[in-house]
């Protein structure tokens, strides 16, 4: 019986050592500050993404009109990435209440770039990993001065 009990303990630790382990969930690999711009309904914009591994997101949004900032705000909301897609609830809008609802589908994805298709305005997005004290560029396509 001892011997039994001891192969059975013994087979269980084997299964468990060759078993892989579990990825990193989808949500915890699209967590960090992510950079973006493109233009949406006739505005270029200049986005910095802070999404955070609890679900929430804050996002620096900047309009461009002739390579120039024109204004700037912030949105908050909720955000999940399941099944190829990220759900993103927007809450707040400079610290007005409100409640859109946009789904990405993620085209695809390494750990610094992630490429998006936004299903409402079939736009494209490439977002880029950046570090938590990124400012925003000079928009594309635009001289240096």
């Amino acid at each position: 019986m001892r011997n039994a009990a001891t192969a059975i303990v013994g087979l269980f630790i084997f299964c468990l050592a060759i078993l892989p382990y579990p990825a990193a969930s989808e949500t915890q690999s699209l967590s960090g500050f992510w950079y973006t711009e493109n233009e949406e309904n006739g505005m270029y914009a200049q986005i910095i993404y802070d999404r955070t591994s609890d679900g929430t997101f804050s996002a620096r949004m900047r309009q461009i009109e002739n390579c120039h900032p024109v204004k700037e705000w912030i949105e908050q909301g909720t955000w999940e990435y399941t099944d190829g897609a990220i759900r993103q609830v927007t809450e707040f809008v400079s610290e007005s209440a409100t409640d859109y609802h946009d789904v990405y589908e993620v085209v695809s994805q390494d750990h610094d770039a992630v490429k998006i298709h936004d299903t409402e305005t079939g736009i494209d997005w490439t977002w880029t990993r950046v570090t938590a004290g990124f400012k925003f560029p000079p928009p594309n396509n635009c001289p240096v001065s």
